[in-house]
């Protein structure tokens, strides 16, 4: 029998002063610079952190919970990926190991988990730590009540809430925004309603990037002519009105 392992990851809340984007067309937040609160050290193959100057954690990734810290090593080579679990002093309390984890993501209450290890979608119950194996690919998101929404790439199905809708295209991206299920191609934005995916926005050229803040959807366009790229940085509220925030051209 196969074991999978699990990982968890912190979603940090984003509090900022501004939305903008920086060189290469991501979305940033023009917010004061912190502190850090760890640092890496590396012995060989192995590394270490030291945190608050006093707990020392084994790994390279740094991840802290509501009531844990995660300290991962994440391989580049073929070793497997190693997770440690450690209490809030800095006691170890599991140590696990996948193959690869890829897109970690962990629910916005902190209750389920989920990442692809290059074949299947492992979905964690933080609480009792059961895995559900899913058929899926590496485009997935957890929605603000926590449920998974994923796409199927064999079947090319989204599968969402007990339910499947077929989809073509492969999404790039998973959104909840304000309870409304976004799903992002390189083409353009569909929302899910009860008979299930509808456009609601073309690109101008292709999609690059999208991120909710404050309830506020912004999204990058990004546009290729010749040796010229333009990205668009737009915002909208209701998935009606669009406004631009910021045109960046660059050679």
């Amino acid at each position: 029998m196969r074991t999978f392992y699990l990982f968890f990851c912190l979603i940090i809340g984003i509090s900022g002063y501004a939305q903008k984007m920086n060189k290469l067309g991501k979305i940033v937040i023009d917010e004061l610079p912190k502190a850090p609160d760890y640092w890496v050290i590396k012995n060989g193959l192995n590394y270490r952190m030291v945190y608050k100057d006093t707990i020392n954690l084994e790994g390279n990734v740094f991840y802290k919970l509501p009531n844990a810290i995660i300290a991962s090593e994440e391989t580049a080579d073929d070793r497997p990926d190693k997770i440690n679990y450690y209490d809030t002093t800095g006691r170890l309390i599991v140590s696990v190991i996948s193959p690869r984890i890829i897109n970690l993501k962990i629910s916005e209450k902190g209750n389920y988990a989920a990442f692809y290890n290059q074949k299947n979608i492992i979905q964690i119950n933080l609480h009792n730590f059961s895995l559900d194996t899913l058929f899926g690919s590496y485009s997935f998101a957890f929605t603000n009540d926590e449920k998974l929404v994923y796409y199927d790439s064999e079947e090319r199905v989204v599968v969402y809430d007990n339910q499947v809708y077929s989809f073509e295209d492969f999404p790039i991206m998973f959104l909840d925004f304000n309870s409304t299920i976004l799903v992002f191609t390189s083409e353009k934005i569909l929302k899910l309603t009860g008979s299930g995916f509808i456009p609601v926005r073309e690109f101008h050229g292709s999609f690059y990037d999208a991120m909710i803040i404050n309830h506020i959807l912004y999204f990058v366009d990004k546009s290729v002519k010749r040796n010229d790229i333009t990205y668009r940085l737009y915002k909208t509220t209701d998935l009606v009105n669009y406004s631009i925030v910021e045109i960046s051209d660059y050679e």
